[in-house]
């Protein structure tokens, strides 16, 4: 289990921001090592969370080596091409790893990062199935789509949302960054208001818990510590049959710019 949380502010005149952060990740119950991987770097407003899916030779070493591409690539300033650039720079990291390794053939991992500035603009990059949910006093919504086999055959009307999470085809992946000639992400870019959170997760959250108990667990924790801790515990009180990784970043300062939408 690893345990992050911390706060960081930066002055910019004639704007200051603010935010705190806090992670965690654990192995669960059922499994003997952490795919998992988190990255937290305060002073340039980068928070991340990757899910690798190498299986036993190397899942923790994609999702790690992902993470370490994507902090080197990316300065503090936001941008779409920025992030994007980062995520190719990711995707080469890890396809490097797999191909000086036969052990590691095949590595692959999820990745969802949040790259923010001291206005509160800030860009969103996206590649598998690890999600980000924002929330605000008055609403909470889920900022990505997962990138698999099931959601799109929701999207299509072929199988109905109710059923998508129990079935056997739920966990096939239909982007990655490594195990694909290349990266397609889903880019986001977009301005945080004061008081708004962010809550990056792996899949080993969101197959335990609901929207509903994730939106419930949001309004009523104390502090972001207590969110991340209560929603660990949630999953690893049903069992957490995968690695379970969760991030929340809080924002007590921003000012105002207009929203660009979305590329993917």
């Amino acid at each position: 289990m690893c345990i992050v949380g911390t706060t960081w502010n930066e002055v910019q005149e004639p704007m200051t921001t603010a935010w705190e952060s806090a992670g965690r990740t654990d192995v669960g119950r059922v499994r003997s090592k952490n795919e998992d991987a988190l990255l937290i770097r305060e002073e340039k407003g980068l928070f991340a969370v990757a899910d690798g899916m190498g299986g036993a030779p190397g899942g923790d070493v994609a999702s790690r080596r992902a993470l370490d591409a994507l902090d080197l690539a990316l300065d503090r300033v936001p941008s779409v091409a920025g992030m994007e650039g980062a995520l190719i720079q990711a995707q080469e990291s890890v396809q490097a790893a797999s191909a000086a390794e036969p052990a590691l053939r095949g590595l692959g991992t999820t990745l969802t990062a949040l790259h923010v500035d001291p206005s509160g603009a800030y860009v969103l990059g996206h590649v598998g199935d690890s999600r980000a949910y924002a929330g605000t006093r008055t609403t909470f919504r889920r900022l990505t789509r997962d990138h698999t086999w099931i959601q799109d055959r929701v999207d299509e009307g072929a199988i109905d949302p109710d059923n998508a999470s129990e079935h056997p085809m739920r966990h096939v992946l239909t982007r990655v960054v490594g195990d694909r000639d290349r990266v397609v992400p889903d880019l986001e870019e977009g301005v945080l208001e004061a008081g708004s959170h962010l809550l990056l997760c792996t899949d080993g959250l969101t197959a335990c818990v609901g929207f509903e108990e994730l939106e419930s667990a949001f309004r009523e924790s104390e502090s972001i510590q207590n969110l991340v801790n209560r929603l660990v515990g949630l999953a690893l009180d049903r069992g957490a049959p995968d690695n379970v990784t969760v991030m929340a970043v809080r924002f007590t300062r921003a000012a105002e710019r207009p929203s660009r939408g979305r590329r993917s």
